[in-house]
Parts: structure tokens; sequence; C-alpha cells
């Protein structure tokens, strides 16, 4: 373990220290809010090995540790390299931010710094413990947009749910300060008319070819938007059901609206970035600034909504579920599809990839030709109903059948063709 890593030198998870210096419970605090790394004792900037003092490493370390609060865990390796002793001090990630003497650091490169307060508040909104959702926007509540509350009151009768006084209070929409009434988070990108002209992160970009579309309004309008043009731009796949044969979108309906839910619902809105989607031949990608809550993964999703008052919003006009299983959902409609979907996370960052089989689009003629195949036909009768040459449906039908679409039935001059 040790030899690897000296070989790949410092970097933003790894730090060489000769010595312990004053700073070691900085040094940690700031491996720690940036996904843990390595700290290791007896080694200079360079790599080369020079020894230390295990024990009184080990010591001093144990007692910064005292002062960073949150407690960070860590671990201690030793070894002996030609004589010299070098410690390895293991740390973890911090599952909430990190601080010590009340100030958090993060690590940069082969160096730590402060956080400034913006940064602060991202990294809190990460860990959850800051619902940036529910702060006080400097948005007066007179800009809600009068028709989209009378559509929410609609949809939250649809599930049953009753008015109540101080209702929009309650849900976390407005807040009060002296004698002034303001928008919160939640309630300015769920009730603004356009929360982009305030917030321009909060776009959803999309890329399809050469071509960037920038979707706009308030979240949920986000989605309905978003999912209408994906069904414009994804191409659709040709399936029989019963003797019917009909087109759908290569990846189903309800896993592109839970995936642009999941994208605006529970992206880190404290981090200046757009969503981007971008679609490329067979695959569609969607980039959301923000990484699972601490204690959730994507094979294990807990329902630890990053944006509760968005959640609970989003749960009463309808667009998502108590139960939380909509990654379940998608993964087994994928299966179903022959999909492949996949999650990277990163400190920042979460991206969702979906790779669906080629699919080859028919022309007007292999539609009309199918749409003629609910009974059997033979070659020749397909090329008088559509008054075309029987050279011509011959090839179609050959495509088809290359496609499993088809197949012929017969021999000779009773040769048909039918759906397969």
């Amino acid at each position: 373990m040790l030899l690897k890593i000296l070989a790949n030198g410092e970097n933003e998870k790894v730090e060489f220290k000769k010595k312990i210096s004053r700073d070691i419970g900085e040094e940690i605090v700031a491996l720690s809010n940036v996904g843990g790394g390595y700290i290791i004792v007896g080694v200079d900037d360079d790599g080369k090995i020079v020894g230390c003092n295990v024990n009184d490493a080990k010591r001093k370390i144990t007692d910064h540790l005292i002062s960073v609060i949150p407690p960070v865990n860590v671990r201690f390796y030793e070894f002996n390299i030609d004589g010299k002793h070098v410690l390895a001090v293991e740390v973890e990630e911090s599952k909430t931010l990190a601080t010590i003497g009340g100030i958090a650091y993060i690590r940069i490169g082969t160096s730590k710094r402060p956080l400034s307060i913006s940064e602060i508040i991202s990294l809190g909104t990460e860990y959850t413990i800051m619902p940036v959702d529910s702060m006080r926007t400097d948005i007066k509540a007179s800009e809600m947009d009068k028709n989209i509350w009378r559509w929410f009151l609609k949809k939250r009768g649809e599930r049953g749910l009753k008015s109540v006084k101080n209702l929009k209070e309650k849900l976390g929409i407005v807040k009060k300060l002296n004698d002034e009434t303001y928008l919160t988070l939640a309630g300015l990108l769920f009730f603004h008319r356009n929360p982009q002209n305030i917030m321009p992160h909060t776009y959803i970009r999309l890329k399809y070819g050469d071509t960037w579309e920038r979707i706009d309004g308030p979240i949920w309008s986000q989605v309905e938007k978003t999912v209408k043009r994906l069904l414009e731009i994804i191409p659709k796949r040709s399936i029989l059901k019963g003797i019917e044969r009909i087109e759908e979108p290569a990846i189903p309906i309800e896993v592109l609206r839970e995936a642009i839910v999941n994208a605006v619902v529970h992206r880190n809105y404290s981090i200046f970035s757009e969503i981007f989607i971008e679609y490329i031949g067979n695959t569609l990608e969607i980039k959301n600034p923000g990484s699972f809550p601490p204690g959730s993964t994507p094979e294990n999703p807990k329902p630890i909504p990053r944006n509760p008052v968005l959640y609970e919003l989003m749960f009463e006009a309808g667009y998502v579920e108590r139960q939380g299983g909509g990654i379940e959902m998608m993964r087994e409609k994928c299966r179903e599809y022959g999909i492949h979907m996949t999650y990277d996370i990163s400190p920042y960052y979460t991206r969702l990839k979906f790779e669906f089989p080629l699919v080859e689009v028919m022309d007007e003629i292999e539609k009309k030709v199918l749409s003629l195949l609910t009974i059997p036909r033979s070659s020749s009768e397909i090329a008088r109903a559509l008054n075309l040459s029987k050279p011509t449906i011959l090839k179609r039908l050959k495509i088809l059948e290359r496609r499993g679409l088809v197949k012929c039935i017969g021999r000779g001059a009773r040769t048909k063709w039918v759906i397969s």
C-alpha cells in the first residue's frame, strides 16, 4: 500500500510530512471534508523516506483529534523501510462538515484552505445538515404566481389533501421577516413563473447533436418540458402488442420522468451549475449538481431528501411518491427494455447514464408494410395495395426480416409474409 501511495506522489488525497506540524489537525479536517485520504509521516515533499518517531507522531495526532468537531475517524499503519519508520494515517470521510477551532477546511490539490461562507453552505447542503430550499429569499411573496397556486391546490385535492390555515407557511413556501413576507427558495423555484431570471443556474441545459437548449420555468414545468423534448429526440422502437405493431420510446416515459424529477428535486441548489442532459447516439446522460446524501447510495437508496420542502411540494403535486422506490423502478424497466443504467457518483455531482439498444428507424414504406401484415400477405399483394413495384416491397421485407419484425412462411407461389 505505502509504495503505491509514494509512487503516485502528493495529490488531493495524499499529504507527505517529514514530521508532525502544528497544522496537522487542519490537514485531517481538510482531507475528511473532501472524501478522506492519507497523511504519510516520515516522507518529504519529494516522496523521499526520511523516517519519523512513530509513537510521538501518533500521540500528537491523537491530541489534535480531540479538537475536531464532529470527531473524525483515523487509522494508523506502521512501516519499516530500510530501517526507517513511516506512519501512514488513513483519514475517513466525515459524514458531516468537520471543523477545528470553529473553522472548516478543504483540501485543494496539495494544499488546504479555510472554506468561504458560500462553500460552507454548499458542503452543508451536500451533507443534508443545511436544507437550503427552506431559506428565505429576497423575493416578496407577492411575486408568487396565483395561477400556479390554484393549480397546486387542485393537485393537492386530487391527492386527498385538505387545505389548512396558513398552508403556505406550514409547507415552507414563504417566510416572514418583520412585516414582510418573502418566498423561500422552494417557493421561488416552484411558484415563480420564471425563477431563472433570479437564479440563472437553475436552468436545465439539453444537448443533442450540435444543438443546445435551455429549459426554464418552475421546476415542475421543467420536468414536463424536458420529458416532452426528449420524447421528440430519442428514437422509437417498434414492438408487437397482440396483432398491433406500435412504436414507443427507446427509453420508457416513466423512466425519463423519474430521472428528471430526481434531478430537479435532489440537486444541490447552492452549487452554481445547471443540470446538464446530453443525448448522443444510443446514450442519454444526466449530470446533476450534488452527490447522494450520506448514508444513501444508488444500490441502497434511502428517502433522505436534500430539499425536503421541494420534495413535499412535488409529492403533493403528484410528481413523486412516498415509498422512495423510483430508482428500483427505473432499474426494472431498464432491464425489461435491455437498457444499461449506471450511476457515477463524485463529491459534488451525480451522473446517470442510460445506454439503450440501437434502434433502426423505419421509413414510411416499412411502416405501411407492417400495417398490412395484420393478416398474411404475399409480396405481390402488398405491392398492389401500396401501388409500388414488387422489387421495392421485397427489399423492404428483407430489411424488416433482418430486424426480426417479419418472417416468411410457405414456398413458391404460396409464399406469404407475416409479423414475427
